[in-house]
């Protein structure tokens, strides 16, 4: 549980604005989350791009 902390601590703040703090606390902890569960980095991966990806086409359903 530590590590899951540390890390969370250490993707947020690679994703130091505001608007994306909060999204990066809770993402960052399922992700070790399931990191911790599953042992697959490949899961990880593919949860982030997930979560990027959705995040960019609300932006554009929101700006269009």
């Amino acid at each position: 549980m530590w590590a899951i902390a540390l890390s969370t601590l250490l993707f947020a703040l690679m994703h130091p604005t505001l608007a994306q703090l909060p999204s990066a606390i809770i993402f960052s902890a399922l992700f070790g989350f399931a990191f911790y569960k599953t042992k697959s980095i490949g899961l990880t991966i593919v949860l982030h791009f997930v979560a990027n990806t959705s995040s960019l086409l609300i932006k554009y359903w929101l700006l269009s």
